[in-house]
């Protein structure tokens, strides 16, 4: 990925995260289906006492920073 796609995403994933943070009680999951050709990658973004992105069967913490993810 170059500089301006990972500014993108980065900029996309903030947006999400901000919005679960400011309606705790409406979200419980968010399913994204990233696509590259033909084939798909399914991720979920679980909700809790912590964020965490399972992508590819690894779970993975997302911490927080200034900028958003």
């Amino acid at each position: 990925m170059n500089k301006k796609t990972v500014s993108k995403v980065n900029l996309f994933f903030s947006g999400l995260l901000s919005r679960m943070e400011e309606n705790k009680t409406f979200f419980t999951d968010i399913t994204i289906n990233f696509k590259s050709g033909t084939k798909n990658f399914p991720a979920k973004i679980l909700y809790g006492d912590e964020i965490t992105l399972d992508y590819q069967a690894v779970k993975r913490n997302v911490e927080k920073t200034i900028y958003g993810i």
